[in-house]
């Protein structure tokens, strides 16, 4: 696959050129109906959280929490960072049948890869089970977590193909379809009283598979085809292996606290404290909607001048979002309150880890969606060594504050840990476009 010079702009293919060349009022458009859709799938998602938290109780739900992490990170071997490859390189080709060969190919290698997905699932379940949640928990549900990550990772594939035509119109129907089809199964299986933490988990599994069959109605023909291309094989391979190791690593070190809490302190703290940390991620959706619309932009570009207006632009949504939100620290305990209502009591304690996290989540979401910048400059490895450099950092600290002040002491690393990697990604833009200094004319 030829690339660019670096002299010219990237050619596009027929497809991609008229999506990615949008005004920016049509991009904030954008990240709104993103985010709507987003929000109404996190509103669905919250409804089935709350009511599997009434029902199950603590210590039951942290069995699921955890079975959702392993989801989480499984799928990451075979999901966002192919995903994410597929849309950057389908936006530079400049091959007649780029585009086409470029999703044909990270598709075969996705039904190749989840297929040693769910044999390594069944080799694991049980060791994971019994380090993480004691030798007398069922291994189902964790085993239930690696069939999920299959049908996550077809969910994503087949969405980032709609996002990398743009068509934000299906890409935001898709994601909802996900939790309001998990909802509907668990309203089913609640009704029936049969709900436990293995049930919990189908419920994710009939979500997942339901809305990677939608996705791949709605997706581009070209993406409902595998197949091998010889001069896609390369290209994909050599960019998507840092994405993927990004992918996995970024998982595992934002969800880390939630495992060493698991492993460390054990019992009806890990459903309490899986509450907060659910909670605050929720408000990383505002993150995840404002990459997902500017992934297309920024991959459009390599050179300097129009990449400061692409982070600017990010900024500016960002922003937009996250400095409303700052009051909303004094408003926590409160709406908790209205929440035990529906969640009960035992989850009281739930309240001084969400506050603890609280500002890290909203830099997180101004700062995360600028990982594309390296994407668009083809250097995917930076991101990959910052992940690294976290997950060491969030497994240090996170063993001294929980040896230290139990799962309080994770809460607090959470929030330095989100405020040191968001500061180090800011540092690394600032300097790879010469943020204050005068441009170079490249």
């Amino acid at each position: 696959m030829m690339q660019p010079s670096a002299s010219e702009p990237p050619t596009l293919t027929p497809a991609l050129t008229p999506v990615l060349a949008t005004s920016h009022p049509k991009t904030m458009g954008r990240v709104l109906f993103v985010l709507a859709g987003n929000s109404i799938a996190m509103f669905l998602g919250l409804i089935g959280t709350v009511w599997t938290m009434r029902v199950l109780g603590p210590e039951q739900f942290g069995i699921v929490s955890v079975s959702l992490v392993i989801l989480y990170a499984a799928w990451q071997f075979t999901g966002k960072g192919l995903d994410q490859t597929a849309v950057r390189l389908a936006a530079i080709t400049d091959q007649p049948r780029g585009a086409a060969a470029i999703f044909e190919t990270v598709f075969a290698l996705k039904l190749v890869g989840n297929g040693a997905l769910l044999l390594l699932g069944a080799l694991l379940a049980g060791p994971l089970t019994r380090w993480l949640l004691g030798g007398d928990t069922s291994p189902v549900p964790v085993l239930i977590g690696f069939l999920g990550a299959t049908a996550a990772s077809f969910w994503g594939f087949h969405s980032s193909a709609i996002q990398a035509e743009s068509q934000f119109q299906r890409y935001a129907p898709v994601q909802v379809a996900n939790n309001a089809l998990k909802l509907l199964a668990l309203a089913l299986i609640i009704l029936s009283g049969v709900l436990t933490a293995t049930t919990a988990m189908i419920t994710s599994l009939v979500g997942f598979f339901g809305a990677a069959a939608i996705a791949f109605l709605l997706a581009p023909n070209y993406a409902r085809r595998a197949g091998w291309t010889r001069e896609a094989v390369a290209p994909v391979l050599r960019y998507a292996r840092w994405l993927v190791i990004s992918s996995i690593l970024f998982v595992l070190y934002s969800r880390l606290d939630l495992l060493m809490v698991s492993r460390m302190v054990g019992g009806k703290t890990v459903g309490v404290y899986a509450a907060a940390a659910l909670l605050a991620q929720m408000a990383d959706l505002i993150a995840g909607s404002i990459l997902t619309v500017f992934l297309p932009r920024f991959s459009r570009h390599t050179h300097t001048a129009p990449l400061r207006d692409q982070v600017r632009a990010s900024l500016r949504c960002s922003l937009l979002f996250a400095v409303p939100l700052i009051p909303g620290y004094f408003l926590i305990e409160p709406v908790m309150k209205l929440l035990l209502f529906l969640i009960g009591p035992s989850y009281a304690g739930a309240v001084p880890f969400l506050k603890m996290m609280y500002f890290g989540v909203l830099f997180t979401m101004v700062t995360y969606p600028l990982h594309v910048l390296y994407y668009a400059r083809g250097k995917p490895q930076i991101v990959t060594a910052l992940d690294t450099f976290m997950l060491l950092f969030n497994a240090a600290g996170l063993y001294w504050g929980i040896t230290r002040y139990g799962a309080y002491g994770a809460a607090v690393i959470v929030l330095v840990s989100r405020i040191l990697a968001g500061t180090l990604l800011s540092i690394g833009v600032i300097t790879n476009l010469g943020i204050g200094r005068k441009p170079t004319g490249e």
